[in-house]
Order: C-alpha cells, then structure tokens, then sequence
C-alpha cells in the first residue's frame, strides 16, 4: 500500500525531485493472472491496455517552480469559421463540407493574458506581410516591445511561418520560438481555449445584430471581419482574472472608462479636425455604423461606404433610427485593409472630402494562342533538394525549403549543375535529366529547322522571279543592258551640267594671269566716263510729256537688228595675247629695292678684373646722361 501511494503521488508535490514519467510498477504474478480474464480495470503496467485504451499523457495544471516563468509567451494558432456545413458518411467516417468558411487567427499573451483575434484570406503567405505586421504592433501596445519573449504555436508549417516572419520584424528585442509536440494540440491548451471562447463570442454578437436588424448575417457580409475583431476585445476588456481583475486593467493600470456602443447600430461621429475640413456652413457630424474601438487610442471606429475610420466623439440616435440593414450591409474596409485601395492596415481619421481610391488588381494574363511555352530544364522538387541538400545563396532552395511558402525562384546556375550531377548517381534521377536535356535538344533542333526551311523558302522565291523575267538583275530587276544604258546617260547629264557651269562662269573679256594661268573668273565693270551730276540732265534729250509716245516708236523703229559677227569680226583678249601664233608671256614686276642697312662692326666688351666694380651708366662710353643726372666726379 506505501509503495502504490508512493507511486500515484505527484512528482511535483515532492520538493527537491525533478519531474518524469510515471512508473506503472511491476504486479504480482497473482495481480497479472487475474487481470487476464478480461482486462478490466485498465492498467498501465498491462502492454495490452496500454495498445488499445491508453489516452496518452495527462496535461494537469502545473503548480510550484513550473507554473512560474520570467519570460512572457506569446500563443498564436490558426481557426476557422463554417457556414452551411453537411456532413456525409463515407467508408472511412464523417467528412464535412461547408459552402462558406473564413480563415482566423487567435492570439494570447500571458503577461496580461489579453485575447486578440483577426479576420484573414488564408494561412500563411496569403496574409503573412500583413497580418506579421499587426501582430507586432499588438505586441508593442501590450507593453513588450523591447522585452524578450517566447512565441509558441503548434508545429503546422503555415503558423510556423508566421511565428518565424514575426520573430524577424522584433529586431529590437529577442524572440525565441516554441512549439507544442506533434499531434498533440491539448498541450496548448491556453490558446485553445481561448479560441473556443472567441467563437462563442462572435456566434452571440451575430445573434444580437441579426435580431436588431431583422435579417441574418452571412458569413461573407462586410461587418463579419469587424465581429471577429471586437469579440477579442469583449474578452480582453471584460473578463476576470483569478486575481481580481482583467487584462486592460493589467495594461493600462486603470479602469478603462471608454463608453460602450452596441456593435452594428447607427450613430452620429463628429468630423475630426483635418487640413480639408468642410467650411463653418457645412454639417459636424456624420452618419456611420459603429464597429469597435481601439486599445491605444481609445478611439471609436466607424464604418461608412468610403470605409472604416477612427473618431473621438460619437453621438446616439433615437431607438426607433438606431439599427439600419442598410447601412450594415453598405460598409466598406476590413482590418487588413480599412480604407479601400489605400494598401494599408492602417486605420486614419475621418476625412469628408477624402477621394476614393481604387488600387489596380494583378491581372493575370493567359498564354495567347499560337505562342510557344517556355522550355523548362531538369525540374528540382522540395524533396530533391531535402535530400541533397540546400546551396548556400540559392534563391530558389531557399524558396523550397521556407515552411508554408508559395513563391518560387530560379536556382543558380551553379545550384543546378550540382543538382543535376547528384540526380545523375541515381537511375531515376537520371532519367529525368536525359529527359529534361532531350527535350531542350528537340527544341534547339526544330528552332534550327525552322530558320533554315525559311531560307529556302526565300531562296525559291528569288528564283521563281528570276524564271518569270529572264536577263534581269536579281536585285534590281533591270537586265544588264538597260543598267549600262543607264549609266551612260548618267554620265552624259553630268558632263553636260559641268560645261554649262563653265559657260556662265567664263567671260571672253577677262585677262590672262602671269606664266599663262586665268585670272580669277570676278566679271570686270567697263570704265565709264565720270559726268558731273549737273550736267548729267543737259545729255538727256528733252521731250514734252506728249509727245513721249511717238518718240518711242519712232526710236524702235530706228534701232537695227543685231546679228551674230563672223569668225575675224571679233577681236578677243586672247588674240591680243599671241605673239607669231605662239603664246606672250607677260613680264615678271622688277624686284623691290632692298632698304634695309647692314650694321657695322662692333667693338667686343672689356673683360672686368675679379672684384671690379661695373661702371655707372653715366660713365659708360658712347651713352648720353640725362640732363637730370648730375656727372661723378673724381
């Protein structure tokens, strides 16, 4: 009897005694034959009993030394939310299907032991950048944004991902990362419960809404995103703790005194004071529905058709205009993105005159027909790469082996060699690569006769052309007479524009330069006698003005016909230049006399003695002194 209290006493009510698995014990041979009939009661040192009824390891509440840590742990775990859901019986057991599901996240910390919950799209990188974000944000409003911590989730990759992503933006502090065992989430059992209570919470506060409203609420109406936030925040703000109070009180150190609003009902905010404020003549207030409130700021949140936005003041309406399925169903925004199309989580202040913003979605755009897909070489799988191994500074290893994610990268071309020269030591690895480099052959092979069929293809049609008009050219399509033909007239037009440029620019009047060179082509003007101007008018005949007519016709009549002169009527400057048939030189000007005068024989300079002194000026032979400057004497 001692020894079988001694052994269902509890390690941890034992001081000085480290906690381990619990020893069934060793029975009597009488014990262990009479429990043979039919196993019953369960007992552990039974190897039978153990295979089909044991549940595993107990999970009691700690107490002592155990129960006390220094470190504040950060519970973090993944939930989701059913509509419409059937449940079908199948060989292997129950499977149900439900037409809508919303994916949510539950946080707790055990510091305050504050509750936080948010809607997403999906688990892991479907809202890692956002939802990592907020989830340090949270983490700095609670008060430890310079302190170590510990977040702990269970072992899914998609939370894992999310538990390391919020470990990397906590760069100010330390984060140490736990998980709870394999298929074992009853050892979470802090979030776990706190998950449970955050969805009795939002089944309640859709119940309240549908009732005030009169019409149900489905799971994908707007306002759902904004229930899931503010259940977390009933709990935080409301619940009592063993100690006697709740975790905003542990936060703030006070009694929050931010006044209630029931979620959904309509209210009248006043507008904020922000640059582009309407004028004095415009309304204050506004019309919106309320939707919660926030921890830092205690601000109301309010959700109209441009979006969710934060007030300081709100105003309630009479009972009988305090509830609007209108409205409810017209509000616009969600945690993770407030005010649509600004890309932020981030909630701002209300603005009357703030623009709608719409952000342009990624479209994806198909392959068009006709257009050729993109040969791919030796394709590395997740497993490839966990059984070789990872190259250090791969951006496509890293990819594969990051938990969760989605994205993918090209592996360098180093990584790839190796991959492909470890795939080869295996037959079928190496197939895959014979069959990946066959394929880029085939491709290269049908690119090359592609090119080469066009050639020709080419090549044929300049021939046809050349069969239809024999004799011609194959670039220019004339025949070789027509191209020499041509390039005589060519050249013809050519001499014949230089010998007109030479007429004009020759004059028979012009002299010939020295050593029988032309002068310059410059036309000379005639001499003509210099008449005074006064009597330049008495050399004009003077005619009255009627009888100016006559005179002209007269004067055209008198005038004789030119006609050309013969061969000796003309007498040129270049006649003038022979001399007995042969050519005159013209003589050379005399030479100009040279004025220049040679200089005469100078005297050299007189050596000096070593420590001679060099004369005045004054008394240098051959110099006149100024009249200024008064002779030496001896």
């Amino acid at each position: 009897m001692a020894n079988e209290e001694m052994l269902c006493q509890e390690c941890h009510e034992v001081p000085g005694v480290d906690k381990a698995v619990r020893d069934p014990g060793t029975p009597t041979p009488l014990q262990r034959a009479m429990h043979e009939f039919n196993h019953w009661p369960y007992r552990s040192w039974c190897d039978a009993c153990a295979r089909g009824r044991a549940t595993g390891q107990h999970h009691r509440g700690v107490k002592g030394e155990w129960a006390t840590s220094d470190v504040t742990r950060v519970l973090m775990d993944y939930g989701f939310l059913h509509e419409d859901e059937t449940t079908t019986e199948e060989d292997h057991g129950k499977e149900t299907q439900a037409k809508v599901s919303m994916t949510m996240m539950v946080m707790m910390e055990t510091l305050c032991e504050s509750v936080w919950s948010y809607a997403i799209d999906g688990k892991g990188a479907t809202s890692l950048d956002w939802l990592a974000a907020k989830v340090v944000e949270d983490i700095e409003t609670i008060g430890l944004s310079k302190e170590r911590i510990i977040t702990k989730t269970d072992q899914e990759p998609a939370i894992i991902q999310l538990q390391r992503e919020v470990a990397r933006l906590r760069t100010e502090a330390g984060t140490a990362l736990e998980n709870s065992r394999v298929g074992d989430s009853d050892s979470n059992g802090k979030i776990e419960r706190a998950m449970r209570e955050v969805k009795g919470m939002i089944r309640t506060l859709r119940s309240a809404l549908e009732a005030k409203i009169g019409e149900p609420i489905k799971l994908d109406a707007p306002i759902v995103p904004w229930i899931v936030r503010h259940a977390a925040y009933i709990l935080t703000r409301c619940r009592v703790l063993p100690d006697g109070r709740t975790a905003m009180q542990k936060m703030k150190g006070r009694t929050v005194n931010v006044p209630w609003v029931p979620l959904g009902e309509t209210v009248l905010f006043k507008l904020p004071k922000v640059p582009n404020m309407p004028g004095d003549f415009a309304d204050r207030f506004e019309m919106g529905v309320w939707v919660g409130c926030t921890i830092r700021s205690g601000e109301h949140l309010v959700g109209t058709d441009k979006g969710v936005f934060k007030v300081s003041s709100v105003i309630r309406r009479p009972e009988d205009g305090r509830w609007s399925r209108e409205l409810v169903a017209g509000i616009k925004g969600s945690p993770k993105e407030p005010v649509p199309g600004s890309g932020s989580s981030k909630v701002v202040a209300y603005s009357k005159h703030r623009d709608e913003q719409t952000k342009k979605q990624a479209e994806f755009a198909p392959r068009q027909i006709g257009e050729e897909p993109e040969v791919r070489q030796t394709y590395i799988y997740k497993k490839d790469v966990e059984k070789i191994g990872a190259t250090e500074g791969c951006p496509g290893c890293r990819a594969l082996m990051t938990p969760g994610s989605k994205f993918r990268a090209k592996h360098k071309p180093e990584c790839r060699r190796r991959m492909e020269e470890e795939l080869s030591k295996t037959e079928e690895g190496k197939r895959r690569v014979e069959r990946a480099n066959e394929k880029l052959t085939q491709v290269i092979v049908d690119k090359s006769r592609e090119f080469m069929d066009k050639d020709t293809d080419e090549a044929e049609k300049t021939e046809e052309v050349d069969r239809k008009s024999p004799g011609k050219a194959a670039s220019s399509g004339l025949t070789e007479e027509e191209r020499r033909a041509g390039r005589m007239a060519m050249k013809k037009k050519e001499s014949e524009n230089e010998d007109i440029s030479m007429d004009i620019t020759k004059n028979d009047d012009e002299d010939f330069g020295p050593h029988g060179h032309e002068a310059p082509t410059t036309p000379k003007r005639r001499s003509e006698e210099r008449v005074p101007w006064h009597e330049q008018g008495a050399l004009k005949e003077r005619v009255p003005w009627h009888e100016r007519g006559a005179l002209k016709e007269r004067r055209s009549e008198d005038i004789p016909v030119p006609t050309s002169p013969g061969p000796g009527d003309v007498k040129t400057a270049k006649d003038e230049t022979m001399v007995d048939g042969q050519e005159k030189l013209e003589e050379a000007p005399p030479r100009r006399e040279d004025i220049r005068v040679p200089l005469g024989a100078r005297e050299p300079a007189q050596k000096r003695e070593r420590g001679e002194r060099r004369p005045h000026r004054s008394q240098r032979s051959g110099r006149r002194t100024s009249g200024l400057t008064r002779p030496l004497t001896a």
